[in-house]
């Protein structure tokens, strides 16, 4: 019955995202978007922005449900960015995660844990930007909520509201809060499951 009240709905802040205006496309206005992009590559030189537009045509591809397409432009992206800037910089490590959120997609859970993993290692060499490390601890939290390990799920929840409330960001752990309640459901745990889900408001 609580399920039913409540939204069961599984997200995370990083699937929101492509949601919000700036990354939202109609089926119809994708393609277009697809078609200006494109012809920012036509110059033919492969660089950081070139880069970035691949990037922009993989989220667009996702976005419409075309997986392999958007797959295959995240890793055209990764390959420049890696040969432009190097292994171990900011720019691989989100499009370790993209790529990862793709395969996820695709239910290839231990090729999408593979390079969350990647993406993992990059930014928690990188002190100043711990609070990226958010929206990989949702995913791969999610990713576990999937295969049905809800006790790794809860434990990269955990690593997600910790960051959060390190950084004070409180509302974008909703989705968070959201999705341990709908794990407490599971565990016929009700009253732990409303506590989370009234954090989720």
């Amino acid at each position: 019955l609580l399920a039913k009240v409540c939204n069961y709905h599984i997200k995370t802040s990083t699937r929101e995202k492509l949601f919000l205006s700036e990354y939202y496309f109609s089926r119809i206005s994708a393609m277009t978007v697809i078609e200006i992009l494109y012809l920012f590559l036509t110059v033919g030189k492969e660089d950081v922005y070139t880069a970035s537009v691949y990037n922009s045509m993989g989220l667009v591809y996702c976005d419409c449900g075309k997986y392999m397409d958007a797959l295959a432009y995240y890793q055209r992206s990764l390959q420049i960015v890696r040969n432009t800037l190097g292994e171990e910089c900011l720019q691989v490590a989100t499009e370790y995660e993209n790529i990862g959120m793709v395969y996820q997609y695709l239910c290839q859970y231990d090729v999408a844990l593979e390079y969350y993993n990647k993406a993992l290692n990059i930014h928690q060499k990188k002190i100043k930007e711990e609070l990226r490390l958010y929206s990989i601890y949702g995913n791969i939290g999610l990713l576990y909520f999937e295969k049905g390990d809800y006790a790794a799920a809860l434990e990269y929840y955990q690593k997600a509201i910790a960051l959060d409330e390190k950084y004070s960001k409180g509302h974008t752990a909703a989705s968070v809060y959201n999705n341990m309640g709908s794990i407490y459901v599971i565990f016929g745990d009700n009253e732990t499951a409303l506590e989370y889900y009234t954090k989720a408001l």
